[in-house]
């Protein structure tokens, strides 16, 4: 790796001469290399510092990761990325290891302030497994903006909290996924549903690689179906743009969460002269109507937009609105 940058904070000045409230962050050895405008009160944290703290941490803690290192931006942001082959959870209990994956991040530029971040390594494409701002356990996350009073010492303490929350917050969620039924059929049908909803989400792009894959994936649960999205992304945007990385990944996984949310569903009968309420916050609700002696027709609501009328859980025709379905099934009794 070459030798990382350093900066340092200058005086800056207007056009006649008179000092500017504001200072400049530069390259130590060429000022020329501008970094970032900032206020007085910012905290330069080098990324030598940050290199320093991660490991000082694993030689305290008798931890060998995989690390990799990668300078951004052409030096202005250091990006670290441990993984712990030794600190896993078995999800499946079928001896594939998920692995504790930790990143930290600095930067001279304002892209991001000294960071570390809580995730895990895919247990098939070694993509990065998103998990920010769902699990509570992401209070294990460490941010600062560069502004004075940067705790170093509470920033070394996050690791230890990380492997413990990984062991027992991270694990739970990920089981949780893994006991949420989930068939190819439902995930072509939430990515096809995200690509309608122009400007509300992930890219296209992104959702189309993903619904590509599907073409030839196989899984039963939403646990496969997470990882094969992580990896995907993952795959799909270069190491070097991180916070595209994880934006793309937030955008997805939070609306798999709030769409896909649990393996029970709630079942009622349905004919033709009665006209039952859905609640509205119930997506798995799944409304059967008897059609004589032939197979019954079955309407279920994927999410607030989107009911399928199937046949022996064979999907049928897709709706937008409940009273579109009824119909449908109406007329076919």
């Amino acid at each position: 790796m070459t030798t990382l940058k350093k900066a340092k904070k200058i005086d800056l000045f207007t056009e006649n001469g008179t000092p500017w409230y504001a200072k400049g962050i530069v390259n130590e050895v060429d000022e020329k290399d501008q970094f970032n405008t900032v206020s007085d009160g910012y905290t330069i944290v080098q990324h030598s510092e940050l290199e320093d703290i991660v490991t000082e941490v694993l030689k305290d803690k008798n931890l060998s990761p995989v690390t990799r290192k990668e300078q951004l931006n052409e030096g202005a942001r250091l990006h670290i990325e441990l993984t712990f082959p030794q600190i896993t959870l078995d999800i499946e209990n079928n001896g594939q290891q998920v692995a504790l994956r930790c990143t930290y991040d600095n930067s001279y530029n304002g892209s991001t302030g000294l960071r570390s971040e809580i995730g895990a390594e895919s247990p098939i494409g070694r993509g990065f497994l998103w998990v920010g701002g769902v699990v509570k356990a992401l209070e294990d996350n460490y941010y600062h903006r560069h502004t004075k009073g940067v705790n170093v010492a509470h920033f070394e303490q996050k690791l230890e909290k990380g492997i413990e929350s990984f062991k027992t917050k991270i694990r739970d969620h990920f089981k949780h996924m893994f006991n949420t039924p989930l068939t190819i059929d439902q995930a072509k049908q939430f990515i096809n549903d995200a690509i309608e909803d122009k400007g509300k989400g992930a890219s296209k792009k992104y959702y189309e690689k993903i619904l590509n894959s599907l073409t030839t994936a196989s899984f039963t649960n939403k646990w496969a179906f997470y990882i094969l999205i992580c990896d995907v992304v993952t795959s799909e945007i270069s190491s070097s743009k991180v916070d595209l990385r994880n934006r793309q990944l937030s955008l997805i996984i939070t609306r798999l969460h709030r769409l896909i949310k649990s393996n029970t569903t709630t079942t009622s009968v349905v004919t033709p002269s009665s006209s039952p309420s859905i609640p509205k916050n119930t997506l798995a609700l799944v409304t059967t109507a008897p059609v004589g002696p032939v197979p019954q027709l079955t309407i279920k609501r994927i999410h607030k937009k989107k009911f399928e009328v199937t046949v022996n859980g064979v999907m049928v025709k897709t709706f937008k609105k409940y009273n579109q379905a009824r119909k449908y099934i109406d007329q076919a009794a």
